[in-house]
Formats: structure tokens, sequence, C-alpha cells
């Protein structure tokens, strides 16, 4: 754009760090035979804000099956280009803030049961057996034998 423009000291153009990406498609190419592209495939799909298109692109001996999302990211340049090369990074990162949350979470719980448990006693129901064979829960910790 500078050089189109002939604005060295880029006072028309912005400095590459304050682009906003508004739209952009990102594809994947996959080689197929160039009798594909007579069958004229053309798919359009709509799914929630997403579009999907695939299609057979004709380039001779290199032709190939396009599928490609539509994207309106309305983010800063560097960071589009950062979510589509470094994508598997981003999981990792939500992966990693997700652990942080569970291991406070587990923190705050451990804290409230140490603070509560001196309070309460708990008792555990313990299975013993009846004069008939039959089990029964008894709530407290010591069993007594019938006989």
């Amino acid at each position: 754009m500078i050089t189109f423009l002939a604005d060295m000291h880029e006072r028309i153009v912005p400095d590459m760090m304050e682009w906003c990406v508004t739209e952009c498609d990102i594809n994947k190419d996959t080689k197929v035979s160039d009798l594909f592209h007579f069958s004229a495939v053309r798919i359009q799909v709509k799914h929630l804000d997403h579009l999907f298109r695939i299609y057979i692109k004709s380039m001779g001996e290199d032709t190939v099956c396009r599928v490609e999302a539509s994207l309106h990211p309305n983010k800063p340049a560097i960071k589009v280009i950062d979510s589509v090369f470094n994508s598997a990074e981003g999981i990792e990162r939500m992966v990693w803030a997700l652990q942080d949350k569970v291991t406070e979470t587990h923190s705050m719980v451990t804290r409230i049961t140490e603070t509560i448990a001196p309070c309460v006693s708990i008792q555990q129901p313990i299975r013993s057996k009846d004069t008939a064979g039959q089990y029964n829960n008894n709530t407290t910790s010591k069993v007594e034998e019938v006989g």
C-alpha cells in the first residue's frame, strides 16, 4: 500500500499494527483430478454466524477441491493472524485458564471444609446384617451384635 500510494512517510497509510481485519476467507485445498471440474460442485452452508463453501477450483493439472470459511473478526490484524496460525496455542491458553479456575475452586472448597469440619461431626452409614440376614444402614459407627 505504501509503495502503491507513494506514501514513503506513512502519512496516508497507517502502521500495520493499527490495521483492523473486517473480513477474510480461510481455505484449505485438496488436490483432485482435473476431471472434477465437470462435476460443478458448489456448496454453500450458513450455520449461525459462520459461512462455509465447498467448490472445485479448476487450474488445469493443479485442480483442487477448496473448502472455505468466511470470517468477520473485526479485530486488529495481528490478533487475527495469530489466531489463524496459532489456534492450538489459543486452545492451550484456554485449557490452562480452566485448570487455574479448577485449582482455585478446589482450594476454596478445601478451606470451607476445614472451617466447617471442627463444628460438624459427620457420621457415615455402616452396613450390617440383622438377624434375618438383611442389610441395614446404621448411622452410628458402633455395630452391635445380636445374639
